[in-house]
């Protein structure tokens, strides 16, 4: 598990998990692979392999442009983060909630229905997993829309690329999608897109 997005062994709050299922991406996405060896006591040891390049390196003359002012996550707004993992969970209430957002929770997609109703669909906007026991996402807002008459924007999150789960996000219309792992910047400029800019329904990069 140790390339799975945000699966760390470090207490609560002390790790995102973030930082080997980066590593791995970025290295496939180049061709590459990784290779772990590891056995107790002895730690682990990782080989990073990279396709090699022939072609010569073009190198600019001209001056680096100045760096972007950094940008404004701040926002209002109440928003539901469904997720069955913990850790998960807390990293996006965390994100969200420094960047001003209520934030509730669920566990999953039936705990997310009975908030759902509680609060009778008071809520700016729905992060969800796609992939959870006893009840999936898309699912959960299909029965939310239908019985319940929510409204809210959604966006859906998941550790798969979006092709591999267009099946059920094809039966939710309008809905985002963000895949993991994501950084706090990403996932808070991301609800800031959709809660504030119309056409902010692409996939976050």
């Amino acid at each position: 598990k140790v390339f799975d997005p945000f699966f760390t062994t470090k207490d609560m709050g002390k790790g995102t998990g973030l930082g080997l299922s980066t590593v791995y991406g970025v290295i496939r996405q180049m061709g590459g692979a990784v290779g772990l060896e590891s056995s107790p006591e002895n730690g682990a040891t990782f080989q990073l392999f990279l396709p090699a390049v022939e072609e010569e390196i073009q190198t600019s003359q001209e001056s680096a442009p100045a760096a972007a002012d950094p940008q404004d996550l701040t926002g209002a707004g109440r928003i539901l983060i469904v997720e069955d993992e913990d850790p998960v969970r807390a990293f996006v209430r965390a994100a969200l909630t420094d960047c001003g957002y209520q934030v509730v929770e669920a566990e999953d997609g039936e705990d997310a229905l009975d908030v759902i109703k509680d609060e009778d669909g008071e809520f700016d906007l729905i992060i969800s997993d796609v992939m959870m026991p006893v009840m999936d996402g898309p699912t959960a807002i299909q029965h939310a829309r239908a019985d319940l008459n929510l409204e809210s924007k959604v966006l859906f999150m998941s550790a798969y690329a979006e092709a591999a789960v267009q099946e059920q996000l094809s039966a939710i219309d309008d809905a985002a999608y963000i895949q993991k792992p994501f950084t706090l910047k990403g996932i808070a400029g991301k609800v800031k897109q959709l809660l504030y800019e119309p056409d902010g329904r692409q996939e976050a990069q």
